[in-house]
């Protein structure tokens, strides 16, 4: 049996710092939306989350509307 140990805790580390930065972002746009640079990156995030759910939802209707036709 072998055991393959692969040690990832500092790229997690990394990639958890890269995470919050947006997190922060996306929280202080949304405090100071009303002040101009943070109300264009509070635009382009709501715009952002608009389209991903629009395809999305697009995606997942195709999906299942395809199941359901080639169901017989």
């Amino acid at each position: 049996m072998k055991i393959i140990w692969v040690d990832n805790s500092l790229s997690l580390l990394y990639w958890e710092v890269y995470n919050w930065f947006f997190i922060v972002v996306i929280i202080v746009s949304y405090i100071f939306r009303s002040i101009f640079p943070f109300s264009s990156i509070w635009w382009c995030f709501k715009w952002f989350i608009g389209m991903l759910l629009l395809t999305l939802t697009a995606n997942f209707a195709k999906k299942s509307i395809k199941a359901w036709w080639e169901k017989d």
